[in-house]
């Protein structure tokens, strides 16, 4: 009878440790496909994380790429005003020894020695100064067109080359 109990009794410790043995192996299973699951997961977070970066990445990249164009473009309008100003500056001193040659003359034609060539002399001084304060007018006139004009022109090519980015 004992060695029937014992028998008995191994029998259900070796059950026993089979059934703790499997729970464990099920247990263990169960853990690792959490495992998976959560790393598949992270995994996919990952990946969607990685898509939004490099939208943004690219987002970004278009931002400077805008960013340089509008800056090549006002430097380029800075240059092309400069440029213009140098131009019109030099005009202006061309007339402005035109306008000096002319009083020389005027003043070599008329001497003040008599009063008629006096009143003559100032009247044509006078009308050399209205004409060189117009002058001065139109110069800024002209430079302040020729100056839109390129930027309506330089604005265009930008809209073009931003249409290809």
């Amino acid at each position: 009878e004992r060695e029937n109990a014992l028998e008995a009794e191994l029998e259900r410790f070796e059950e026993a440790s089979k059934q703790r043995f499997e729970a464990l192996r099920e247990e263990r299973a169960k853990a690792w496909r959490r495992m998976c699951e959560g790393s598949a997961q992270q995994a996919a977070r990952l990946r969607e994380e990685v898509m939004r970066l490099r939208v943004q990445i690219a987002a970004l990249g278009r931002q400077a790429e805008e960013a340089a164009l509008q800056a090549a473009l006002q430097l380029r309008r800075r240059l092309r005003d400069d440029t213009i100003e140098a131009e019109m500056a030099k005009e202006a001193e061309e007339r402005e020894k035109q306008l000096v040659q002319w009083r020389h003359s005027i003043q070599e034609v008329l001497p003040d020695d008599d009063e008629e060539n006096a009143t003559l002399r100032e009247r044509a001084l006078a009308a050399i100064d209205r004409a060189a304060v117009l002058a001065r007018k139109v110069a800024e006139d002209e430079q302040s067109s020729r100056k839109r004009h390129w930027h309506e022109i330089l604005e265009e090519r930008s809209r073009d080359r931003m249409k290809v980015v």
